[in-house]
């Protein structure tokens, strides 16, 4: 909950790099001849970047929205390799772990 509280993504840089591909496709789009390549070209170019920033603005808040993030699997991330034997489960039981029988 207190990597939910803190942005790690700024407003300024989002405004910059939506200012910065808008630029790009208007310069470009104004001395490509229009045809289809160069349509669907542009419409796929735009839905990539869209997805990009979508994406960026999702994971930038982890504990809600469409893709959401286990915060255990976070934690256990953030720990060092030292620590891992340290740490206690939270759920009492070790039901995260798969035992491979060969």
């Amino acid at each position: 909950m207190a990597r939910q509280l803190a942005n790690p993504f700024p407003d300024h840089l989002l405004a910059v790099v939506a200012f910065w591909a808008c630029l790009l496709f208007l310069g470009d789009g104004l001395v490509a001849t229009p045809n289809a390549v160069t349509v669907s070209a542009h419409l796929l170019g735009s839905i990539a970047v869209a997805c990009a920033v979508f994406r960026i603005l999702e994971l930038s808040h982890p504990d809600t929205g469409v893709i959401r993030l286990s915060p255990s699997q976070v934690d256990r991330l953030v720990l060092r390799p030292g620590d891992e034997a340290d740490a206690e489960p939270e759920t009492g039981g070790s039901t995260d772990r798969v035992a491979l029988r060969t």
